[in-house]
């Protein structure tokens, strides 16, 4: 449906820095690695995480799916637009709009060749899924509502199952994102590394 060769035909908001730090971070995992990933957009970092992950890995992907509930559809499709100007990526934001949010991301990981590495997605927000889950993680990629309250509920309910939390916009422009980061280091006594090139990635590791 569409050519999609790689992340970069997807729309979303992470930045191509961001985008090459999952695949980094995915293809340092171990094997049987099991992934979580909080907030997939369109799936482009979806995508990455699928690029980067060992072959017998398992990403479980969480979303409510409720882009353009909020600023609306026609301001996402303008921004999208104006920020990659890429014709399979119009394509996709027009697809979006006429199909919905869920059989968008749907269609976008069928291209994807490993997408068998998609254990499950589930159609929720993070905190319902995390608080009915023992599950223990591998890494958790945390990129869903960056209000405070939200990441600060994301951290706490999975960061003693899980090895490796990150997540993206740990930087001046999401200072809410940044406050919950920190004070989950300093409760939890974790390791914290941040992208030195103004991509705002973070990997919080147990010391």
């Amino acid at each position: 449906m569409f050519k999609i060769k790689s992340d970069k035909d997807i729309p979303g908001f992470i930045q191509d820095e961001q985008a090459e730090h999952i695949k980094l971070l995915a293809n340092s995992l171990p094997l049987n690695a099991q992934v979580l990933e909080i907030g997939c957009a369109w799936g482009r970092s979806t995508w990455c995480w699928l690029d980067g992950l060992p072959n017998d890995a398992s990403l479980t992907v969480v979303d409510p799916f409720l882009i353009g509930s909020g600023k609306g559809k026609k301001w996402h499709c303008e921004h999208q637009k104006e920020r990659w100007n890429h014709k399979t990526i119009n394509k996709i934001m027009k697809y979006w709009v006429a199909h919905g949010h869920e059989s968008t991301w749907r269609v976008v990981i069928d291209h994807h060749p490993r997408k068998h590495l998609v254990k499950e997605l589930i159609v929720d927000k993070s905190q319902n899924f995390a608080k009915n889950s023992n599950q223990k993680w591998n890494c958790v990629f945390v990129d869903g509502d960056h209000k405070y309250q939200e990441v600060k509920k994301d951290l706490e309910l999975l960061e003693p199952n899980t090895d490796i939390l990150c997540g993206d916009d740990y930087g001046p422009h999401e200072p809410d994102v940044v406050r919950a980061v920190d004070e989950m280091i300093q409760a939890t006594g974790r390791t914290l590394w941040t992208c030195p090139y103004n991509s705002w990635f973070w990997i919080a590791r147990k010391s």
